[in-house]
């Protein structure tokens, strides 16, 4: 543990004299997290891990203008976004894998399937934002005050991104993991078979030096 936390200062020290950009040191430092996580972490009750994963998902809405951040902003400056987001992630699932009963909740259906479609959510969440988002916001707020339109196209975008990404999951997502696969299959079978051909050339040519030096001791 101790080799870790040295690792992980290290890694603080150089993102600090800019020998190491912040996004690269972040990303360091969250796998090393990870490890720790997997031998070092140990479960926790409710009490803590609810108000752990409060805290976290508050910390994963940071924006540098927001005033609902300003006392993290003044203190981290243009960090805090960077920053905010990465404690979310170590907080929130740190709160999640050891509490036994936010695991079992978020072991639910639902969640696993949030989780299995997070990939293709993450691929078009930008593009519905932008545009059906957008839309809906303009659309609405000419009717019902800015409060409402807020809400009620969050939710249709929300909804609406994961209805494309179901779709997305099915008939992209899932047709390129098996069109990968089949291509790893054939690439290793390829290579095996090339491997094989070539330790039986190099034996059938040791076995040939060797007959050779035999007969000419004869």
């Amino acid at each position: 543990m101790y080799i870790e936390l040295l690792f992980i200062f290290t890694v603080i020290f150089l993102v600090g004299v800019k020998l190491l950009s912040a996004k690269l040191g972040l990303g360091i430092i969250a796998f090393i997290v990870g490890h720790l996580f997997y031998f070092y972490g140990k479960d926790i009750q409710s009490k803590f891990s609810i108000p752990l994963l409060i805290f976290g998902l508050y910390l994963a809405g940071i924006h540098n203008d927001s005033l609902s951040y300003s006392a993290l902003t003044s203190i981290f400056g243009l960090y805090s976004y960077s920053l905010g987001n990465f404690s979310s992630g170590v907080i929130t699932v740190y709160s999640i894998i050891f509490s036994v009963n936010l695991n079992a909740f978020f072991s639910k259906k639902i969640f696993v399937f949030m989780g299995k479609v997070s990939f293709s959510v993450y691929l078009i969440h930008l593009l519905v934002i932008s545009t059906l988002g957008v839309f809906l916001f303009n659309f609405i707020y000419e009717y019902f005050s800015y409060e409402v339109s807020a809400i009620s196209s969050s939710v249709i975008t929300i909804l609406s991104t994961y209805i494309i990404s179901i779709f997305y999951f099915n008939y992209v997502d899932q047709t390129g993991m098996i069109a990968s696969t089949k291509f790893q299959r054939v690439t290793q079978d390829s290579a095996s078979h090339l491997n094989n051909k070539f330790n039986t050339l190099v034996e059938n040519q040791l076995t040939k030096k060797s007959s050779g030096r035999k007969k000419t001791r004869r």
